[in-house]
């Protein structure tokens, strides 16, 4: 079950208050208490309708926000004070969203999983699946997946991700040698990855602690063309305190 059915399923009765107006046997016109606006319930099938994601989500506790956005990958150092990160919250000011495709990149420390994290929680607010991947956890489950006792095979792995409404990966930069260059099975991994959501307009996130030149040098012109066209480059250079 993806995140935006969990949400759709888990809203609480008492989010709709009933007005006076009858629609049909056991319809009755409701309105919203968050974002006030009307809409229709159904007493004979149990169910509200409140019809917008982001009101279904600001219903629901906070324990269930925690727990998909846990789910999603979101780490649970970004959990702060019993509340799921959001862009509203992040302390710098950024103009960014989660269908907007980035590339954060800087030094560590400077909040770029924090704000990715932010970004995948705005995306499941509002109705969309979204999953954060670790780059060099994604290449070792793919390795494994060449053995002959794997349970999964590569092209399992690629079609999950892709069916992702929005894909966060951290940490690309990470795994390349001495002389600034990834492997060319991992060049094909990343590729193969972004291509796909390139055709299919689906947006991408990326975190990374090398420059977008370096970037380039480690992964070849294909993926840097890619990244290019897809994403907006966003320096993070603010070291957190």
């Amino acid at each position: 079950m993806t995140a935006a059915r969990t949400i759709g399923k888990q809203l609480p009765r008492n989010i709709l208050r009933p007005n006076n107006k009858q629609h049909g046997p056991g319809v009755k016109q409701c309105r919203c208490r968050i974002c006030d606006k009307t809409y229709e319930y159904d007493a004979s099938l149990g169910t509200e309708f409140c019809g917008r994601p982001t009101c279904r989500w600001e219903a629901l506790p906070n324990e269930k926000k925690i727990k998909i956005a846990i789910d999603a990958g979101v780490g649970k150092q970004f959990i702060r004070n019993g509340k799921v990160p959001t862009i509203e919250k992040f302390p710098l000011d950024i103009e960014v969203g989660y269908n907007q495709s980035t590339l954060l990149v800087g030094p560590v420390n400077t909040r770029k999983s924090w704000l990715m994290c932010c970004l995948a929680v705005d995306a499941l607010r509002n109705g969309v699946q979204a999953k954060i991947i670790n780059w060099s956890r994604f290449k070792r489950r793919v390795r494994s997946s060449y053995q002959p006792a794997g349970d999964e095979t590569e092209m399992h792995i690629f079609d999950h991700y892709n069916r992702i409404g929005v894909l966060c990966i951290d940490d690309v930069g990470v795994g390349i040698d001495d002389q600034g260059r990834e492997t060319k099975a991992a060049v094909d991994m990343m590729y193969d990855l972004i291509d796909q959501r390139y055709f299919n307009n689906q947006p991408i996130h990326m975190t990374a602690n090398i420059d977008p030149g370096q970037l380039a040098d480690a992964y070849g012109p294909r993926v840097a063309r890619r990244i290019r066209e897809m994403c907006t480059v966003i320096p993070m250079t603010e070291v957190a305190k």
